[in-house]
C-alpha cells in the first residue's frame, strides 16, 4: 500500500510489489543479464471511492456543488485534518455504506493511533459480526500463523469494533490478515501507509 516496496526474492527471481512498478521495472531490466517481466492488473478487490466532507456531509466528486471551492482561504492551515476531527467524521460511513474504508497515514504510528480513535468513537460489532471476522482470523492463522503475529490489543480492536491498522511493522501474516478482511468486506475502517 502506498509508495513503499515489497520484493520478494530468491536465488532465480524476484517479485516487486509497487506503485511506480513499471519506472522500476525498466531499471532492472538494465541493472543484470535476467529478463523483468511486468504484470499489472487493473482489477481492485476492495473498490475505491474519493469523498470530501463539505459542509457536515461525506460526498463523492459528481455532488460536490460548483461552487464549493471558490471561497477557500488559502492561509488557511488546518490541514492535514487532525485525527481527532477526522475520527468524528468517520462513523457517518457506516451509515451510508461506504465501509470497509481505508484511511492513508504517513507513519506507522499513525496508523496505529488514528486506529485506536476510531475504536473509542464506535459501538462494538454484533456477535454475528465479530464471529465472522473471528473465523477469516482462524482461517488466516491455519494459512500463515496470522494469529501469533497480533497482538492482543490488534485483535480485540479487529474483532470487537472492526477497526485495525495495516503497516510495514507488521509481520507479513499478520498484514494478510488485515488485508483479508478488508477484502471481504469485514473490516469497517484500517489506518494505513
Amino acid at each position: 500500500v502506498g509508495s513503499t516496496s515489497e520484493i520478494i526474492q530468491n536465488q532465480n527471481s524476484g517479485i516487486l510489489i509497487n506503485a511506480n512498478s513499471s519506472e522500476f521495472a525498466d531499471w532492472i531490466s538494465t541493472q543484470g543479464k535476467k529478463r523483468c517481466t511486468l504484470v499489472r492488473t487493473e482489477h481492485r478487490p476492495v473498490p475505491l471511492t474519493n469523498l470530501i466532507y463539505y459542509e457536515g456531509h461525506w460526498l463523492t466528486e459528481a455532488e460536490i456543488p460548483k461552487e464549493a471551492f471558490r471561497h477557500l482561504n488559502p492561509a488557511r492551515k488546518d490541514f492535514p485534518l487532525r485525527h481527532e476531527d477526522l475520527v468524528t467524521r468517520l462513523p457517518s460511513l457506516i451509515d451510508l455504506e461506504l465501509t470497509p474504508c481505508i484511511i492513508y497515514c504517513g507513519k506507522r504510528f499513525d496508523c496505529e493511533n488514528l486506529a485506536q480513535q476510531i475504536e473509542r468513537t464506535l459501538p462494538p460489532l454484533s456477535a454475528e459480526q465479530a464471529e465472522r471476522i473471528g473465523n477469516v482470523l482462524q482461517n488466516a492463522h491455519n494459512d500463515v500463523g496470522a494469529l501469533t503475529f497480533i497482538k492482543p490489543s490488534l485483535r480485540r480492536m479487529i474483532q470487537t469494533y472492526g477497526v485495525a491498522y495495516h503497516h510495514s511493522g507488521l509481520a507479513p501474516a499478520a498484514r494478510i490478515a488485515v488485508e483479508r478482511l478488508v477484502k471481504d468486506g469485514l473490516l469497517r475502517f484500517c489506518a494505513a501507509t
